[in-house]
C-alpha cells in the first residue's frame, strides 16, 4: 500500500515511461515552487529518483537560483584602510538559506546525473558575476554593484563541496569578460 490508504504507488511496469517522467517532472516543479522550506525534500527526490528530466530540472533550478540571488539583500563589504583580507573574510556574513538552496539542489542533481560540467556552464551563463565576485559592466549611465562577498564564498564553497571534479570544472569556466 501507498503512504495514504487506498493509493497504491505507481510502478514503471504499470505505466508508461513518459507518464512516469511527466509525474516526476511535476513533482520537481512543485518542490522547487516550495522554495527553501522544501529544499531538503527536493534534494532527496533528486538523489533517489531517476525518472525526472535532468535538463529541465537544471533549467528550473538555475532560474530559481537567479531569482533568489537577485532578491539577496546582503551588502558588499569594502576593505577599509588598515584592514587586511583575512579580517574582512572573518567578518563576512553568509547568505540566507533562501538565497543558496537552488544552487545546492542543482549541484546534487548534477553529481547524481553525471552532468556537472554542463550544469556549471548553464549556471555560469546565468550568474557569471556572482561566481567571480565582480561588478558587472556599466549599463548606460547606471553602475551596478558587486555581489556580496558572502554570496560569492557560499556559491564557490557549495560548488567545491559537490564533488572532486568540481574544482577543475570551476577553474575552467569562462565568460565574455574572462
Amino acid at each position: 500500500k501507498g503512504l495514504i490508504d487506498g493509493i497504491t504507488p505507481l510502478c514503471i511496469d504499470g505505466g508508461s515511461r513518459v507518464t512516469m517522467t511527466s509525474l516526476a517532472d511535476m513533482a520537481v516543479g512543485c518542490l522547487i515552487k516550495g522554495g527553501a522550506e522544501m529544499s531538503n525534500a527536493l534534494e532527496g527526490f533528486l538523489l533517489r529518483n531517476e525518472l525526472y528530466d535532468a535538463s529541465d530540472t537544471c533549467l528550473m533550478l538555475v532560474g530559481a537560483a537567479t531569482v533568489a540571488i537577485s532578491q539577496d539583500t546582503s551588502f558588499d563589504q569594502k576593505l577599509m584602510e588598515g584592514q587586511n583580507i583575512v579580517t574582512l573574510l572573518s567578518s563576512v556574513e553568509s547568505p540566507k538559506l533562501e538565497t543558496i538552496w537552488p544552487v545546492r539542489c542543482l549541484l546534487k542533481m548534477a553529481v547524481v546525473r553525471n552532468c556537472l560540467r554542463s550544469t556549471l556552464l548553464v549556471l555560469n551563463a546565468a550568474i557569471p558575476n556572482e561566481l567571480r565576485w565582480r561588478a558587472p559592466h556599466r549599463i548606460g549611465v547606471v553602475s551596478t554593484k558587486r555581489p556580496s562577498l558572502g554570496l560569492f564564498l557560499a556559491l564557490v564553497g557549495t560548488i567545491l563541496e559537490s564533488s572532486t571534479e568540481a574544482t577543475r570544472v570551476l577553474l575552467d569556466l569562462l565568460d565574455e569578460e574572462s
